[in-house]
């Protein structure tokens, strides 16, 4: 197989930490799999194979990587028949680590049991459990601050909680699962802090959301000018249906503040008070239809 010149790289570098990003199906798995069998291919590197640790997403993914291992192994027996390094090697291959993240971290554990003073009889907690587990954190979590910090707790639930607290548990939920594939969590929350603290339109929080609104606003004025479009479409001769020519002048006029208002976003602010209040006047056009 040809590799590229990334590729390559990526398979012969040595003595040095690599991490390969590329989009799916551009062959990563290919590539970790000729860099572990040159690895253990080469007699000078060392590397036992049944001293490889391999962790993948999923139990799939890592029979595919054994099994890819295990091909590329016996093809290059078979160039050499003779060597004994190889052979010796696809044999230690069968007892090689190559399995999932939480498989291994449960071998760890296992073979370590005496050292970290737990019983031998743990588990691996299934979705079940940890949801049950996740909502009675959530409930002490919140018991906590309505006791402990209630002025700070009773802003989310002026916040969030119109009803009940089910969007204030969904909003913690999401900020700690995000929270959980950070890398560095604390670094990322003392810059959201200092962004926070500044002036707000100066903030990255003010830049995305005039972002964002200026889409909304782009797609509402298409969606007036296609109201218009269509009024016309089915009604070539308006003028001689009166509810038609009442809900294209209306259709007009929404146009209007639409466009006004989408001028107002582009030009990098939000509307005043007076603007709002007149922008305020929409209504829904009209059904209108016409006799056959």
């Amino acid at each position: 197989m040809g590799w590229t010149p990334q590729q390559d790289d990526a398979i012969n570098a040595r003595n040095s930490s690599i991490i390969v990003s590329a989009a799916a199906g551009s062959g990563k798995t290919s590539v970790l799999t000729e860099r572990l069998v040159r690895l253990i291919a080469d007699p000078e590197s060392g590397v036992r194979a049944d001293r490889m640790i391999v962790v993948t997403f999923t139990n799939d993914a890592a029979a595919e990587m054994k099994k890819r291992l295990d091909k590329r192994l016996r093809e290059l027996i078979n160039e050499n028949p003779g060597s004994r390094h190889l052979l010796k090697q696809q044999t230690l291959l069968q007892s090689a680590r190559i399995s999932t993240i939480n498989s291994f971290c449960f071998e760890l554990i296992r073979d370590n049991i005496t050292d970290q003073g737990i019983t031998s009889g743990f588990g691996i907690m299934d979705d079940t459990e940890n949801k049950a587990l996740k909502a009675q954190a959530m409930e002490e979590l919140l018991n906590w601050y309505i006791e402990n910090e209630y002025e700070k707790i009773s802003l989310l639930y002026d916040r969030f909680c119109i009803k009940n607290e089910r969007v204030l548990v969904e909003v913690i939920t999401l900020a700690d699962e995000f929270l959980a594939s950070v890398a560095l969590r604390d670094k990322w929350l003392d810059d959201a802090e200092r962004e926070y603290r500044k002036d707000f339109r100066s903030s990255l929080y003010y830049s995305e959301l005039m972002k964002m609104i200026r889409n909304k606003a782009e797609k509402a004025l298409q969606t007036a000018d296609d109201c218009l479009g269509m009024i016309s479409q089915i009604f070539p001769d308006i003028e001689g249906y009166p509810q038609a020519k009442a809900s294209f002048r209306q259709a007009e006029e929404e146009y209007d503040k639409v466009s006004e208002l989408a001028d107002i976003i582009r030009s990098g602010r939000f509307p005043d008070e007076d603007e709002a209040e007149r922008f305020c006047g929409f209504s829904s056009v009209q059904t209108v239809g016409a006799k056959t």
